[in-house]
């Protein structure tokens, strides 16, 4: 984004007072925003532990908003371990938002990202197809094999 050069020598005092409002108003509505977002965060958090979920538990269907799965909470599903990749997450695990945990020093399976917020990053190793591969690309939602890949 480019920033428009503002002549504040030719503005009047009103007219930089303005300016200055306006721009920690929207300092402040921004800041904002990112409190409430860590507030549904913990408040899920929250839910979730009253509920007597705990980190890693067995995967449980959400009935609502109000207890489903918030960015970073792992669960157990079909014999592995998964991590929400977003927030408010209803899905299933092996579905939308969600990636494999691999135990240590095992490599997860690839699995199709929906969006940026699970894309593989440059230096992420999956297998595929009995290969092993790692990404050459951020942001990359290619299967490997096809774009953005090197078989190791």
């Amino acid at each position: 984004m480019t920033i428009p050069e503002i002549d504040f020598e030719s503005l009047t005092a009103e007219e930089l007072a303005d300016l200055i409002d306006r721009a920690n108003i929207e300092s402040i509505r921004r800041a904002a925003v990112k409190d409430a977002e860590q507030r549904v965060i913990d408040i899920q958090i929250e839910v979730l532990t009253a509920s007597g979920r705990e980190m890693g538990a067995p995967w449980v269907a959400p009935s609502g908003a109000h207890d489903a799965y918030p960015q970073g909470w792992t669960v157990a599903y079909g014999g592995k371990t998964w991590e929400s990749l977003v927030a408010g997450n209803a899905h299933p695990p092996g579905v939308s938002g969600w990636r494999e945990v691999a135990p240590a020093g095992a490599v997860p399976e690839w699995v199709q990202p929906v969006g940026g917020h699970d894309a593989y990053k440059v230096g992420d190793v999956v297998t595929r197809g009995g290969k092993t591969w790692r990404s050459t690309a951020d942001a990359n939602v290619w299967p490997p094999g096809v774009y953005g890949w090197v078989e190791t």
